[in-house]
């Protein structure tokens, strides 16, 4: 079967279907010679089913595996695949995420009620049941009732999580573990996150239910330029010794040796005769020592508090650790072997139940602990700090255990079948290929250009206003206002919505309060002036907040005076999300959004100075922060009919250095106009531009 027999829309003479068949020629020559291939392809190419064509015409008894980041790409695919079962009817397709995103208990529970460990918690459910004769989950107890009604359902339809979701909301079952028994049965083509392929546990788990090895996989993976990140934040991790050890305190032990006394006595006065039965009693017994051991562990965690803290200096800069240093903490801390300790509290950890504190807490000792076993030392860093922690208004120590190389995890794409690595920011092929420690197994990159018209987009550097301070990375206060002017004189001329991306959340801050301020100094009508939106990090966000946000600005473009969207380069606004039209006519980038300078920083560095001969800056410091930049810039440009300016705003985008140093005018589009000093200039061409729309 040929890709074209399947391909659901028609190919005419225009540049995007050009581009079309020459990425699918090129993913269908390396599903032919099992290559695997990295590929830049620029939003309106239609990379989703240029992905899925050649794969589904070159599957065989192959397993089709699509990784994706975002709720958005689910859809997507689901919506692509749709299209080509009705030219290739025998699809089976299980799209499914993480259990917790799953779950029905959780469900329309209040937030400080939800159970935070949901894997755990189900667990314990089946193990009780299957051990005890206990009551389980009654979401699965119903599935087992009405599986074959509903796999009948999957069989005749392609549904998104969601849509299972909902299907099972109905019936009162568990969708999580109806898509597993799908999957097991019938799939063969499974939208997925990264972790069920990267992780090696969840992989192994993965491909079990699939009955199948990785090279029995033809894998596509979406937006994969998030694949580092993405990777080392899999393998790092960062303890809070006061929250992990908390304080000593001996009055729980004490209420356990009276909860022991009381279950003893209580099954004396339950026989008539003064007898009881031993085995039952000295079970009881157990599981309270096994208490008084676990809490016991107290004493234990703070001594190794204390023994880490000594190692972090008191100025608050933080200090590296040698993996032996904290070996010894722990080994001398339990008297034992690391491996012995690590087995000892998986005992424990099994005894504790699933939402207990302490339980939680020691799973994540035990975590770090082995993840410090099998850390290799020149691929991971570990440092200590002190943080400010808002919340309690004090400073903390944290021990961080970061990894620097990501393809620890990511050469596992050399042994699939076939591997496409796609995204419309997927440049630096160079630095990629080193960083995702691919292989010959790999061929030449495919890098396309935007189909779209040159006449429509205007690309603009000024370095008007920079966003180095002393580490390279902190906006200088006086230079804020400059930006804040800057962007309103921008946004009184451009029609409708515009974008403005800066490198971090206390820039957008920054930003929101001098544009306040300026307007209020003009004396403007904030009525009749752009309104304004703000990205605000996850971790402080409600949920649903950042669909609700990206609604109603989207909504502005319908009225006279637009919106503005304050986010953040890298962010969650600027990925995943169209802004087609009117919803974004210009995209401002407001200094380079380079990560915050630190013990991780140096190290990547120094690490990819060591492998790559003096590329360590471009490779762990630059480049990533270009790619944000060319990803905040795509979001403009969307469809043939969109015009727009994208504007850069820093004196570094204007420098022709080499890669590895501190320029970026080689990474940013050739056809840019740089402005030097004023904006009187950058402005009145983009006046111009947008009244010869008109």
């Amino acid at each position: 079967m040929q890709y074209k027999d399947i391909f659901p829309y028609p190919f005419d003479n225009t540049e995007r279907s050009r581009l079309q068949i020459e990425f699918m020629d090129r993913w269908t020559s390396c599903l032919e010679n099992k290559k695997g291939i990295m590929a830049h392809a620029p939003t309106g190419i239609g990379k989703t089913i240029c992905s899925l064509a050649p794969a589904i015409a070159n599957m065989g008894n192959k397993k089709i595996v699509i990784l994706v980041s975002r709720v958005s790409q689910h859809e997507m695919f689901i919506k692509e695949l749709k299209k080509i079962s009705k030219k290739r009817p025998s699809l089976s397709v299980v799209d499914i995420v993480g259990k917790d995103k799953m779950c029905p208990i959780n469900d329309g529970v209040e937030e400080k009620n939800k159970i935070k460990d949901i894997r755990a918690y189900c667990d314990r459910l089946k193990e009780a049941k299957k051990e005890y004769g206990t009551k389980g989950c009654k979401y699965l107890e119903k599935l087992n009732l009405d599986k074959d009604k509903l796999l009948s359902i999957l069989r005749d339809n392609i549904l998104s999580y969601s849509e299972v979701i909902e299907l099972c909301k109905e019936k009162g079952v568990c969708p999580y573990e109806l898509l597993n028994i799908y999957m097991k049965i019938s799939a063969n083509v499974i939208i997925t996150d990264y972790g069920n392929i990267l992780r090696p546990k969840l992989r192994e788990i993965f491909l079990k239910k699939l009955d199948v090895t990785i090279d029995e996989i033809i894998l596509i993976v979406d937006e994969a330029h998030n694949i580092p990140e993405t990777v080392r934040n899999y393998l790092s991790k960062t303890m809070d010794t006061l929250r992990i050890f908390g304080k000593k305190d001996d009055k729980f032990i004490k209420s356990v040796a009276y909860e022991i006394e009381y279950y003893i006595n209580r099954d004396i006065h339950k026989r008539k005769d003064g007898i009881i039965d031993m085995d039952d009693s000295l079970k009881r017994l157990q599981d309270r020592l096994i208490c008084i051991e676990f809490d016991g562990l107290t004493n234990k965690f703070y001594e190794i508090k204390e023994k880490m803290e000594k190692k972090i200096n008191n100025n608050k800069k933080g200090i590296k650790f040698k993996k032996k240093d904290l070996i010894e903490i722990f080994e001398s801390v339990f008297i034992g072997n690391l491996d012995d300790i690590i087995s000892d509290m998986g005992v424990l950890i099994t005894r504790a139940e699933p939402d207990d504190r302490k339980g939680l807490y020691l799973t994540k000792l035990k975590e770090l602990m082995i993840e410090l076993r099998d850390m290799d030392e020149v691929m991971h860093l570990l440092y200590g700090s002190y943080e400010w922690n808002d919340k309690n208004k004090e400073w903390r120590n944290k021990i961080s255990c970061s990894c620097l190389d990501p393809s620890i995890l990511t050469k596992i794409f050399n042994n699939t079948y076939s591997t496409l690595l796609m995204s419309g920011t997927f440049r630096f092929f160079e630095m990629q290929k080193t960083v995702l420690g691919l292989d010959d197994s790999f061929d030449e990159p495919l890098e396309q250009q935007s189909p779209f018209p040159k006449e429509n987009r205007l690309y603009m550097i000024s370095d008007y206003a920079c966003s180095k301070g002393r580490q390279g990375c902190n906006i200088k206060e006086e230079n804020a206002e400059k930006y804040a002017r800057m962007i309103v004189e921008l946004l009184k001329i451009i029609p409708k919505n515009v974008g403005v991306f800066s490198s971090s959340y206390s820039y957008n801050r920054k930003i929101e309060v001098n544009i306040k301020k300026i307007m209020n100094s003009e004396t403007l009508n904030h009525s009749n002036f752009k309104k304004l939106f703000i990205e605000i990090s996850s971790k402080n966000s409600r949920k649903g907040e950042k669909e609700r946000v990206i609604e109603i600005f989207k909504k502005e473009a319908g009225t006279e005076q637009g919106g503005v969207l304050l986010a953040v380069a890298g962010g969650s606004y600027c990925e995943g999300i169209d802004y087609l039209g009117d919803y974004m006519n210009a995209v401002i980038i407001v200094g380079v959004p380079l990560a915050q300078w630190g013990k991780f920083s140096e190290s990547l560095i120094k690490y990819y100075d060591k492998i790559q001969l003096g590329k360590g800056r471009a490779y762990g410091y630059n480049l990533p922060a270009m790619n944000k930049v060319m990803q905040a810039s795509g979001r403009c440009i969307r469809s043939d009919n969109d015009k727009g300016v994208i504007i850069y705003i820093d004196p570094r985008f204007t420098k022709k250095q080499e890669r590895y140093r501190d320029g970026y005018r080689l990474d940013l589009p050739k056809d840019a106009i740089v402005y030097s000093g004023s904006t009187g200039k950058l402005i009145e061409k983009v006046n111009e531009f947008f009244k010869s729309d008109k």
